[in-house]
């Protein structure tokens, strides 16, 4: 009788205490990211109209809110970042993020189950998914792109689960009720345009659909979401920004984003065939005709389908792809319902105990090696206020078992040194290189192949400035020290392929200026015998 009380108690409140966990988890991982990136640059432009103070001023919020949506763009997480970084503490921005994430997941389950309860097996397996499937490893949990990515899909789902609901079936909501749904709408629609026009046109999709009739209650939603995406995608600044971006060599261009869009979309690309094969197979078609049916699946597939198009023409990041795969990972599990029966005791017993065994592992990993990464960058700051070039052993990678999930490509991001030469001013040349290139000699350096003059030293690829380079600077967003190019490489078993890699440019003994090679994780340990330039 004990026994089952505690079996009862434990399916009772397992939802509660994954919520808590959820919450503890992404807050403790928040807290050990360094302000980096785009939080330097936030901060140092508020306190710039602060005085150089980083006390909250409303005008001067104010005041960065109106130069950010005239020279950068109007994302309300990107308006929002001051506050996070330069006003409140680290932990209540740690705490914040920490609490996003664990409201996005119960949303997310929600979205997914509707009125279904929940068992606890289903849900350890999804937040399995949302902690292995979701694109964290692009630096999701820094301050600024928490703001812009994950927050931005807390306000999605909860728009979705509005329109769709209940309540919009009902031709009269509570005043209440109405306002704080118009008011979530309009967020929602404010937060990121790289969602909000992809749900726009889910949104025109639904309209036609339903012959152009909504009741009263949707139309108030999707007018508030059309007048916050009105807001983000009429910034000066984000025009600007569109209408500077090059899209780089055609041939280079074309690989790159095919290799990355295979990348980014694993589990909404997989859902998107699914519909496809269920349109086209009939038996297929008899099994899930009913989700696929649906007016969440309608929309999901249409935001999937547009953000393909916005990381095709924009070069976006993995990040872009996160409400994307959010919702396929949602779509999955409903699809799944459908299509695999149900197990017994037995088997739900042990898949709850084997979801538990790794995620207890795999987070343990990550928040360990970023402990190590966030120890490492607070040294490395410290240093840097004496002087601007160090040599240190740093993480180059995280294991393989972290999935690339901690912050271990700061010191590989061309915009960190950026940041930091505008932080310390126009007088320090910012460079963090490994130990290993303290005695870099070229004549001791091993030459490759190929246009870009290559050597390898202590295993590291070295470029030196040559013509081509200074005028692939004069394109460059970070000046000419810090720069991304492509090029064409072949390794020792004679493939050959397209990277794109960072460049860190220091200089020698002699005063020479070489750039340190820094492709991502994909390419870490291949051995190039030849290096060439793609975009000659």
């Amino acid at each position: 009788m004990e026994m089952s009380g505690v079996v009862s108690f434990c399916r009772k409140y397992a939802g509660c205490f994954l919520l808590v966990m959820v919450a503890l988890v992404y807050g403790v991982f928040s807290y050990l990211v360094p302000f980096q990136l785009d939080d330097i640059w936030y901060a140092d432009l508020y306190k710039g109209f602060n005085g150089g103070s980083g006390r909250f001023s409303f005008g001067a919020f104010c005041e960065t809110g109106m130069y950010h949506w005239l020279h950068q763009n109007g994302r309300l997480g990107n308006l929002l970042c001051p506050l996070f970084v330069a006003v409140f503490p680290k932990w209540l921005t740690a705490f914040f993020v920490g609490l996003c994430s664990a409201l996005l997941y119960c949303v997310s389950i929600k979205l997914y189950a509707g009125s279904r309860r929940v068992g606890i097996t289903e849900l350890l397996l999804f937040l399995l998914a949302f902690a292995v499937l979701l694109p964290w490893h692009d630096n999701i949990m820094v301050a600024d792109f928490a703001l812009n990515y994950l927050l931005s899909a807390l306000f999605n789902v909860l728009f979705i689960l509005l329109f769709l609901g209940r309540q919009a079936g009902r031709r009269v909501a509570g005043k209440f009720f109405l306002l704080a749904s118009v008011s979530v709408a309009f967020m929602a629609g404010w937060m990121h345009e790289g969602v909000s026009l992809p749900m726009l046109c889910g949104l025109t999709v639904l309209l036609v659909r339903r012959h152009f009739k909504f009741v009263a209650f949707e139309w108030a939603l999707a007018v508030s979401y059309a007048a916050g995406a009105i807001l983000v995608a009429f910034s000066p600044g984000l025009w600007g920004r569109i209408d500077g971006v090059d899209v780089g060599g055609f041939s280079f261009s074309v690989r790159h984003m095919l290799r990355t869009l295979a990348l980014c979309f694993p589990v909404s690309g997989f859902v998107t065939a699914v519909a496809c094969a269920g349109c086209l197979w009939k038996r297929l078609r008899e099994r899930i005709g009913n989700v696929i049916s649906s007016d969440l699946f309608v929309l999901s597939v249409c935001i999937m389908v547009s953000s393909y198009f916005i990381v095709i023409f924009s070069k976006a990041s993995f990040r872009a792809a996160f409400f994307s795969e959010l919702l396929g990972i949602v779509l999955v599990f409903r699809l799944s319902v459908s299509l695999i029966p149900s197990f017994g005791r037995r088997v739900r017993i042990a898949a709850c105990g084997l979801c538990i065994v790794i995620l207890c592992a795999f987070y343990s990993g990550v928040l360990l090696w970023q402990y190590r990464i966030y120890e490492q960058c607070r040294c490395i700051y410290v240093e840097l206020e004496n002087r601007p070039v160090l040599f240190v052993d740093m993480v180059e990678y995280s294991p393989w078992y972290t999935l690339g999930q901690t912050t271990d490509g700061v010191w590989r991001n061309p915009l960190q040194f950026y940041v930091l030469n505008e932080h310390y001013g126009a007088n320090k040349q910012v460079v963090v290189l490994p130990y290993s290139l303290k005695d870099f000699d070229c004549d001791r350096a091993v030459a490759l192949g190929g246009d870009a003059g290559a050597v390898v030293y202590e295993g590291y690829t070295l470029i030196p400035q040559n013509d081509a380079l200074a005028a692939e600077s004069q394109r460059q967003p970070y000046g000419e020290m810090y720069m991304n190019a492509g090029f064409r490489v072949k390794n020792r078993d004679g493939r050959e392929y397209g990277i794109y890699s960072a460049l860190i440019g220091f200089n020698d003994k002699d005063g020479c200026v070489w750039y340190l090679l820094r492709p991502d994780r994909w390419y870490w340990n291949d051995a190039f015998v030849s290096v060439d330039f793609d975009w000659i």
